[in-house]
């Protein structure tokens, strides 16, 4: 209601960037509150702000496009924030265009690219809190804590990603270690970045398929955002409990439980299709394998649209295991077909994780039809790519059923071939 006037301007400027900063951790990165409120701020610093306020303010609006799953926007914005902050020479600047930018890339499906940011990023100073391009608070005061923080931690974050990464890559006890790693290091820097630690934690252990670990850390979570009035946390965490739940055979109730937490949190299409995988999963589950293969389809031409290939392996192999269940003529060799395809993108992306599950569900296939050598070749060769995380659930299928294939005998030859 003010005139307007430069004043004026630079009094909405420190207003916009701490309401978007106050309405992350409540509203969720995601929502368009968030994203009205940092384009304002963003425009009126490009007038009245420092470079580094315009820096910081984008940071957060690259966020709410990573989350929103709007990855060719995230990582426009990102290659120019990494530009800038290599260009500046600063270390918070190139802390947070390194944990932007990392945790696009591991979504694009580029694992390699993103180890490398991580990797740099952690050979960063570890207390960046005193560098003065800390971005104005709510009175218009150079902050003194880490810029944006209430998005998460910055080390947090990219210690996660890095997690994420070396589990990908196959490294899957670093991945563990470094995991715990951002928790602790979140867990001194407020409740928000401690819930977005633990919550990536649990991402974690749901894609090792530890099931006891992912439901030991959503109840943390689940405890934290009632305790601080989170809601939206608390529906991730009640997502994360019925994905485990239609792994462990409790499939309706995992079903009512991820349609209920998206209702929360689903802010568009594309992010409504990621747990729209786990229902599919479900689906063919409880028999209902042509509508899981509708919907595996529908999933795959939207998620190629935004970009999102991480889980690209995982699509072909659940659609192999929807055939297979079917049973329908043409579906083993489609089945089949799916299963390389798996293997291949995986192999593309650097994917070890996600390569070995797929050849051992290839091997199995192969198995059971007596390709008995074929099988033990394919999936060895893959399995013995990998140095450590030998106790993880993928790793211990792969070896038990190399075993069983090394064990027994070759069939018979057949005396009287047609």
């Amino acid at each position: 209601m003010l005139p307007a006037a430069p004043d004026r301007d630079a009094q909405e400027l420190a207003m916009q960037s701490a309401l978007g900063q106050y309405l992350i951790p409540f509203k969720g990165v995601a929502a368009d509150e968030v994203r009205i409120a940092l384009e304002r701020a963003r425009d009126l610093a490009i007038q009245y702000g420092t470079e580094d306020d315009v820096f910081w303010i984008v940071y957060g609006l690259q966020f709410h496009y990573i989350v929103r799953l709007e990855l060719k926007t995230a990582r426009a914005l990102g290659e120019r924030q990494l530009a800038i902050a290599e260009r500046s020479g600063d270390s918070a600047k190139r802390m947070g265009a390194y944990v932007a930018m990392a945790q696009t890339l591991v979504l694009t499906g580029e694992p390699e690219t993103a180890r490398e940011l991580c990797d740099r990023a952690l050979r960063l100073p570890r207390d960046l809190s005193a560098l003065p391009s800390d971005p104005p608070g709510a009175n218009g005061h150079r902050r003194r804590d880490r810029p944006l923080g209430d998005i998460g931690d910055a080390r947090a974050m990219i210690l996660s990603s890095s997690a994420s990464v070396l589990a990908l890559l196959g490294y899957i006890d670093r991945s563990l270690r470094r995991s715990d790693e951002a928790v602790a290091t979140a867990g001194s820097s407020g409740p928000h970045s401690l819930i977005v630690a633990i919550n990536s934690a649990a991402e974690l252990r749901f894609r090792l398929r530890d099931w006891d670990g992912v439901l030991e850390r959503a109840a943390a979570m689940e405890n934290l955002a009632e305790e601080r009035e989170m809601p939206l946390w608390s529906a991730y965490a009640r997502a994360l409990r019925g994905q485990v739940f239609i792994n462990c055979d409790r499939v309706e109730e995992g079903i009512d439980l991820i349609t209920a937490a998206a209702r929360v949190y689903e802010t568009t299409p594309a992010t409504g299709y990621q747990w729209r995988i786990h229902y599919a999963d479900a689906l063919g589950r409880l028999g209902r394998t042509d509508e899981a293969l509708a919907l595996i389809g529908e999933i795959e031409t939207h998620l190629t649209e935004v970009g999102w290939a991480v889980s690209a392996p995982e699509l072909q192999r659940l659609r192999a295991g929807f055939l297979l269940r079917r049973g329908a003529p043409g579906d083993t060799a489609a089945a089949e077909a799916s299963l390389r395809r798996a293997i291949e993108i995986a192999h593309r992306q650097h994917a070890r994780l996600f390569e070995v599950r797929a050849a051992t569900d290839l091997a199995h296939l192969l198995d059971s039809e007596g390709r008995r050598a074929e099988a033990h070749a394919l999936l060895g060769e893959i399995y013995g790519q990998f140095t450590e995380g030998f106790d993880a659930r993928d790793l211990k299928d792969a070896r038990a059923l190399l075993d069983r294939l090394a064990d027994r005998p070759a069939p018979p030859a057949d005396k009287n071939p047609p």
